[in-house]
């Protein structure tokens, strides 16, 4: 099977991951992949027989520009962003779209959303492009957009790298602080003001013995104890979550929360919003509250903070819930999915 993969930038996001890894997986499985990216600044591995490509022309335009004009010969392109599906469907037919998250989530403005739901009529109702969702939940937000198929191929995590793993080095960073894990990222949908909203508080519940371990983005508040870890290596962040006492991932919007499966795999209990019910399940594996509720997900904290018999009972229900989902099941998912459009697509009669 011969398959392109094509984005603009491969950065350090677990949609990134996501899509770097399953193109790694069909090479080690024998096709022939390509993958077509525009900008590379990643700490994810790319597999020595992947063929890497440079977009060749700059910026984010003369991605687009590559996309309407460039045809690929007789190969399967997965897509994973809207716009780009309407703008290669325009000199190619035999295009997936991987659909990681409902692209109007990922903007604020009315004309913004406006304009990518127009992008969604044409990709998936005009051209009718078969789509593969990462979650059920997504998917039906996807099927009154679409005439096309979709299928569900639901994220796995990989318990071979995420797994119980607490290291002395941060065990002796926190000394006697509660520690809180968070990914730092400004994209709206991810919550960060809503984050900083409840770290507030929490300040002023434990009067300075909370610590925030921050990893992504840089984190500065003078008011909080923050310790910045930058952009982590799988095993780094391993050893985090293994050390922590809770991760906190106030999300507004999620396909399938990867980084919550990574944190439940390493026996790190939870607090998130119901944008992450596709498997956080309120007081079994996580404690889940309405999007955007500061004072709930402050209250969600301090509970576990608090309460050692509730973070025991988390950590236990995670890591039952992070091996239901497991990687290996959905890479090879995927490559069936795929191997099935690219017959219908590429190899009709």
């Amino acid at each position: 099977m011969q398959v392109v993969f094509f984005r603009h930038s491969l950065l350090n996001r677990g949609g990134d991951k996501v899509f770097l890894h399953y193109a790694n997986y069909l090479v080690n499985k024998g096709h022939t992949v390509t993958l077509y990216v525009n900008r590379i600044d990643t700490l994810f591995s790319v597999h020595p027989s992947l063929d890497l490509k440079k977009i060749p022309l700059p910026g984010t335009a003369g991605t687009i520009l590559y996309a309407i004009f460039r045809k690929f010969q007789s190969s399967l392109v997965v897509v994973d962003i809207i716009p780009l599906v309407v703008f290669m469907s325009l000199r190619n037919n035999a295009l997936v779209y991987f659909a990681q998250d409902l692209d109007t989530s990922y903007y604020q403005s009315s004309p913004q959303k406006f304009l990518v739901r127009c992008f969604y009529f044409l990709g998936l109702k005009i051209f009718r492009t078969a789509s593969i969702s990462v979650a059920n939940k997504l998917a039906l937000e996807l099927r009154p957009l679409s005439n096309g198929t979709i299928d569900v191929v639901q994220n796995g995590v990989d318990t071979a790298v995420f797994y119980p793993d607490s290291l002395e080095e941060y065990r002796s960073l926190k000394g006697d602080k509660k520690t809180v894990l968070f990914m730092v990222r400004s994209d709206f949908r991810k919550g960060f003001d809503v984050g900083d909203a409840v770290f507030k508080l929490l300040d002023e519940k434990y009067r300075g013995l909370c610590q925030i371990w921050a990893v992504g983005e840089e984190y500065t508040d003078e008011s909080l104890d923050i310790v910045n870890f930058g952009y982590v290596s799988a095993d780094t962040l391993r050893q985090l979550f293994s050390s922590v006492d809770l991760f906190l991932y106030p999300t507004r919007h999620e396909g399938l929360p990867l980084m919550v499966l990574e944190a439940m795999a390493c026996g790190c209990p939870v607090v998130t919003t119901e944008a992450s019910d596709e498997v956080a399940q309120d007081q079994v594996n996580s404690i889940v509250f309405p999007v955007e509720d500061v004072d709930g997900l402050f209250q969600g904290v301090y509970e576990v903070l608090s309460d050692e018999r509730l973070k025991q009972s988390l950590k236990k229900a995670g890591l039952s819930t992070s091996r239901e989902h497991c990687l290996d099941k959905a890479s090879s998912d995927f490559e069936d999915v795929l191997s099935m459009h690219y017959a219908r697509l590429v190899q009709p009669g």
